[in-house]
């Protein structure tokens, strides 16, 4: 039966929590580093803001043990029990570099316990916690991501979405030298204006994607005046 122990270390003078789940056997186990998504949402994803407490980041650690890979799951600083008392420490200083810091303290702790194989440590990011998970993977760190699980990604076009996804994608960017994002210009007009960004040639998403994939956008397309008609000239 896997065994669960909550652990807890400092990062710039404020104490972070998080659970660590071990597979049966003395080890060393693969591990994986649990990186919930936005806003308040806590080491076992569940948010204030949502209705619900299934906890998908527990189960995952749960079912991850039962695979034989030991886990940790973490509380960000501005989240879980102690939000209130960590904000006003945290004022002015969240960014996506202070995300990764929470980050790399986690694998840190994850890393110092000596049934965990260091050289088999894998991120698992969910939404927002994917971005964090890649600034992790392409950035020098003391325990480097053997592997990385992106789980419900900000999707969609570099070059259309929404104004906040392309800030977090400006800001990603800040962080990663070399990503291939470049600022576009912003579009005055009526309404909110919109930030658009657009691929550098040496990013992996300006090459062609594989047939397939045009493939079943065209098989989507096709179906979609049968699903909504009233939209689609049915």
């Amino acid at each position: 039966m896997a065994t669960s122990m909550d652990v807890s270390w400092q990062l710039d003078g404020i104490t972070m929590e998080g659970t660590v789940v071990r597979p049966d056997g003395t080890g060393p186990f693969p591990a994986v580093v649990l990186v919930a998504g936005s806003g308040p949402t806590d080491r076992d994803w569940c948010s204030p803001l949502l209705p619900g407490a299934n906890g998908s980041g527990r189960l995952f650690a749960e079912a991850l043990a039962d695979a034989g890979f030991a886990t940790i799951r973490y509380d960000k600083r501005a989240s879980g029990p102690h939000v209130m008392e960590n904000l006003p420490k945290l004022i002015g200083t969240m960014s996506m570099q202070s995300h990764l810091d929470e980050l790399a303290a986690a694998t840190a702790a994850l890393a110092g316990l000596d049934f965990v194989d260091t050289d088999r440590i894998a991120g698992f990011g969910n939404s927002e916690g994917t971005l964090h998970v890649l600034n992790h993977a392409a950035s020098a760190q003391d325990f480097p991501f053997a592997a990385a699980v992106l789980a419900a990604p900000p999707g969609g076009s570099a070059t259309q979405g929404n104004c906040r996804r392309n800030y977090v994608l400006r800001h990603q960017n800040v962080c990663i030298p070399g990503l291939g994002l470049r600022p576009g210009r912003r579009l005055e007009g009526p309404g909110r204006g919109r930030l658009r960004h657009r691929l550098g040639p040496g990013h992996p998403g300006a090459k062609a994607a594989p047939a397939g994939v045009f493939r079943a956008r065209n098989w989507w397309r096709a179906a979609l005046p049968a699903v909504h008609p009233g939209r689609h000239g049915r």
